[in-house]
């Protein structure tokens, strides 16, 4: 019996030890809460400063008025300029033997020789985490970046783009008594080739051409048709050179030999110069900032005006293929989130209004009441018909662009084809005669993809 009294006592022991409990926390009552909201705050730590260094290769003053804005936006971000000799394999490998490791590279050389040197970072991650959305940009541009890499990854952002019109000078149509062309509409390409061959004439004396491509004709300046059909030519992954086998070739280079027949079209007269801005071309197409160059004062310019860029009659919507020189974040940057940052806040309403104001650049974004400003604060085109500009948007790339296309010299053919009677199919088996043995020697080099 004392054992059994002694055993119930020893278990009720346990059994009240196992369920004891912690004292309940006192839960806060709304006056607590409200002790605790009437107490200061502690302001969040500043970000740390963090300083973004851009090569950039069009002068300092230049990147002032672009980059500079900026440092307004983000205040623990300061802006560097460091200056790059041309963004080339030298410039860029003289650039880094000084010590300098930029985050942000203007490639004005385009991205041939970034990808050499293996320095680009893919924003496509860095504009999720910082829901960056890609419809704000031109998208002609987007498909030209993506176009560059073979998963179609965006390299790079659009510092702007150089496209191409038709000027025309209204005193040389009068003197042909030619009308002038419908300013709300692009000729198509044939259309321009018999406005061309009505005003290439003598008159007075005086010789005159119907139409010119930028400073002779018979260089890169007079493949815009051409760009005008997205081609590659050559196969991306082999190099394999396609101007024999794709027809928009011929067609171009048919289209070139009517215009180089037209009689007095070609000849000394036509080299290296712009008779445009010598009052002996009726037409020219060239850049878009030709006007504003600083030739000629506003009475010598003021009976020229603006047309849109000509178009392929069964592509009428298709204008040439605009190129940007891209924005690329390096990958060994040591600050990249703040990289894209800069560049994000390149493409603000503000920031691109100001550029295109100038005429600095054209519009690297797709806001048409932004694109409305271009050139309005340059006097050359007070009164112009700005607008044409933008009546035919850019081709899109149909595919991912050949790095070996640089080696088939369509532009510096293009002297030899005017000044001979070769027939188009010669000339496009000899050009790609000649870039076959350019690509295998640069595969032979070692040259990249």
């Amino acid at each position: 019996m004392a054992v059994l009294i002694l055993l119930t006592i020893f278990t009720a022991a346990c059994s009240n030890s196992g369920n004891s409990k912690e004292p309940a926390k006192e839960e806060p009552t709304n006056e607590t809460v409200k002790q605790n909201e009437d107490e200061p705050q502690k302001p969040a730590p500043p970000a740390e400063p963090v300083t973004i260094t851009v090569a950039y290769p069009w002068g300092e003053e230049q990147f002032n008025s672009r980059f500079k804005p900026i440092e307004q936006k983000l205040e623990n971000v300061t802006v560097k300029y460091v200056n790059v000799n041309g963004s080339t394999n030298e410039g860029l490998q003289e650039l880094f033997a000084s010590g300098v490791e930029p985050d942000i590279i203007i490639g004005n050389h385009g991205f041939r020789p970034l990808f050499d040197l293996e320095v680009v970072e893919p924003l496509d991650e860095l504009m999720t985490v910082n829901n960056f959305d890609e419809s704000i940009l031109d998208a002609s541009l987007v498909a030209y970046l993506r176009a560059q890499d073979p998963e179609g990854r965006m390299m790079g952002f659009p510092d702007g783009q150089g496209g191409q019109v038709l000027f025309y000078n209204k005193e040389i149509f009068d003197l042909f008594g030619v009308p002038y062309p419908d300013p709300e509409k692009s000729l198509t390409w044939d259309e321009l080739l018999d406005l061309a061959a009505k005003m290439t004439a003598e008159r007075d004396g005086k010789k005159y051409v119907g139409l010119e491509f930028g400073y002779g004709s018979m260089d890169g300046d007079a493949t815009i048709p051409l760009n005008e059909m997205g081609l590659n030519k050559t196969d991306p992954e082999t190099g394999e050179v396609l101007i024999t086998k794709d027809p928009g070739f011929t067609r171009y280079f048919e289209w070139m030999k009517k215009f180089y027949s037209i009689p007095g079209i070609v000849g000394e007269h036509t080299k290296g110069q712009s008779l445009f801005a010598l009052k002996q071309a009726a037409m020219t197409l060239n850049w878009n900032g030709f006007l504003a160059g600083g030739w000629g004062d506003k009475e010598f310019q003021k009976n020229m005006d603006v047309l849109p860029v000509p178009v392929w009659a069964d592509a009428p919507t298709n204008g040439p293929i605009v190129g940007t020189s891209p924005m690329v974040i390096t990958n060994f940057s040591k600050h990249k989130n703040e990289a894209f940052k800069v560049l994000a806040e390149y493409f603000s309403d503000e920031n691109q209004t100001n550029i295109l104001k100038d005429m600095a650049s054209g519009p690297a974004v797709s806001n048409p009441d932004i694109r409305k400003m271009y050139g309005t604060n340059v006097d050359a085109y007070k009164g112009k018909n700005i607008g044409a500009f933008f009546k035919v948007w850019p081709a899109i790339p149909k595919e991912r662009f050949s790095l070996w296309d640089q080696y088939v010299d369509i532009g510096g053919s293009l002297a030899k084809f005017a000044e001979s009677d070769m027939d188009v199919a010669t000339h496009l088996r000899k050009l790609k005669e000649e870039s076959e043995a350019k690509i295998k020697e640069a595969m032979a080099g070692g040259a990249a993809k």
